[in-house]
């Protein structure tokens, strides 16, 4: 932090600024976002900011949320995909199945699948390079 300041300071009495970019070893670019976060904020500004987004863009907002978990309360049997078709019926326009099914994991709505098992299909098994191979329920 002790050279920013120093390189932010010399940054304001400098002709060439490219040169004391090269000197510190710091792009162009860098340099000038320092120097202007010296000018603005003083010396507080030239420790690292995070790089944590101020905001979410894709983030569901509140009502929609709660709308999917209303729906999900009402018919707890169904899975996110019906969930979102009620839903696109009666608001139009809705989330893509994967945030619906996010929104309702969060909420400790879904279950895991159980398996079914196999009625009729085909396994093979290898026992010592040997191939068996079985039909189960022909």
């Amino acid at each position: 932090m002790e050279q920013r300041i120093e390189f932010a300071l010399k940054a304001l009495r400098t002709l060439n600024f490219r040169a004391l970019c090269q000197e510190y070893g710091v792009s162009a670019k860098t340099g000038y976002k320092w120097k202007e976060r010296f000018l603005r904020e003083g010396i507080e500004g030239m420790g690292e900011e995070s790089r944590r987004p101020k905001s979410s863009p894709e983030q569901l907002p509140e009502d929609e949320v709660c709308e999917m978990v209303r729906l999900k309360m009402a018919h707890l049997s169904w899975g996110p995909r019906k969930i979102r078709e009620l839903y696109v019926r009666r608001h139009g326009e809705a989330a893509s199945e994967s945030s619906f099914k996010r929104v309702l994991e969060r909420a400790g709505l879904t279950q895991k699948r159980r398996r079914r098992p196999m009625k009729c299909g085909r396994w093979i098994l290898r026992v010592g390079g040997e191939v068996r191979a079985s039909v189960v329920n022909p």
